[in-house]
């Protein structure tokens, strides 16, 4: 199930995964006054115009379509949202399925995509904007969610969607950011990570065992963690691989900034290849 991920955010409580604080929200476009002439009198000399005041910007949210691609059986078209406020911006592209022969299951995976994951999170940007000026918290750069991404996997009972970026509501850095949807056609509903496994427990214990190992050869980022960080971070919980996607590679598990390491250390990726996680999967969802 896919969930927004903010980490260290001074103005506002989102889904952290283990941090500091920074930031995140938006504000409603402000719509600008009409200005109304006023009349002076007749003079003998030239007349100055009054001078002329000009309406604060108005900004308006706007979606459009930007591409249709061919994934598999299924067709699926880009959709981008973009707007720039004085304290506010959105440049979002995402997913949204089109012209499938299963119109309940399409609908309902796009309203997966787009309102759970994307237009909820959208209006409460723009609840929490607002309230940041009216209280006079906001900082001089406006606060911004960046995001794409797409498809990553497709199969006939198995679509996997992955988006990832940064939010920036004006603290010490921007937050890392991402979506992930696993949406099983079939079922018309939306999946856990966990779900995929035959048996959860024992394939969660080997990601956790295989990621470790991974992550204790990245000596840049061992120095900037510490033993019990980094097993807690990759704890054998749906939680901490949440963001594990499938890809034409094999399974990403994404430990995003502040999982396992600090936040100068970035997100950490590995790939378990496909010939060590499809054993793992339920028939259904293995790879053919």
């Amino acid at each position: 199930m896919s969930r927004k991920l903010l980490f260290a955010a001074p103005m506002l409580l989102l889904f952290a995964a283990g941090c500091s604080p920074t930031s995140s929200d938006v504000t409603r476009p402000i719509v600008g006054n009409t200005v109304i002439p006023v009349q002076t009198p007749v003079s003998t000399t030239t007349p100055v115009s009054p001078p002329v005041t000009q309406p604060a910007t108005t900004t308006t949210a706007v979606t459009t379509t930007t591409s249709t691609a061919q994934v598999g059986a299924f067709t699926f078209v880009d959709q981008t949202i973009k707007e720039d406020g004085k304290t506010l911006a959105f440049d979002i592209t995402y997913p949204q399925m089109s012209g499938a022969a299963d119109a309940a299951m399409q609908k309902q995976f796009n309203q997966i995509v787009y309102e759970k994951n994307i237009r909820d999170q959208v209006a409460q940007m723009r609840t929490d904007n607002a309230n940041a000026v009216k209280e006079g918290m906001m900082t001089s750069a406006a606060w911004s969610l960046d995001l794409g991404g797409g498809v990553t996997y497709q199969s006939p009972r198995l679509i996997n969607v992955f988006l990832d970026g940064s939010q920036d509501t004006g603290g010490a850095h921007p937050n890392a950011y991402y979506e992930n949807v696993l949406f099983d056609p079939s079922l018309k509903k939306e999946i856990l990570v966990s779900d995929l496994f035959t048996d959860a427990s024992s394939s969660l214990q080997l990601l956790a065992t295989w990621t470790r190992a991974e992550l204790k050869k990245n000596t840049d980022m061992l120095e900037v963690t510490d033993p019990d960080w980094m097993a807690g971070g990759t704890d054998p919980t749906q939680s901490n691989y949440q963001f594990s996607h499938l890809t034409a590679d094999g399974l990403v598990v994404l430990f995003p900034p502040y999982q396992v390491a600090a936040y100068v250390a970035g997100p950490q990726e590995i790939t378990i290849p496909w010939e060590k996680v499809n054993p793992l999967l339920k028939a259904e969802y293995q790879k053919k």
